[in-house]
């Protein structure tokens, strides 16, 4: 019983799922840098990814706009 409620309710997704997740998430207009990247963190331990993976979709996800003023 306990396991079943906690495959249920569990957070964890798989790795495939993870990366298909973070392939199709975009850095939406409103958000930070420092909020994209904190949810892309998020999505990327909850499917157990490398640093790397987490990286190049962060990346990728950037707008071709994006300005970073120093």
């Amino acid at each position: 019983m306990k396991q079943n409620l906690l495959d249920e309710f569990s957070d964890k997704i798989n790795s495939i799922q993870s990366h298909q997740l973070m392939e199709s998430r975009r850095m939406k207009p409103h958000e930070t840098l420092q909020e994209y990247f904190l949810a892309m963190r998020d999505s990327a331990h909850r499917g157990c990814l490398d640093t790397s993976s987490l990286i190049e979709h962060t990346i990728n996800g950037f707008p071709d706009s994006l300005q970073i003023n120093p």
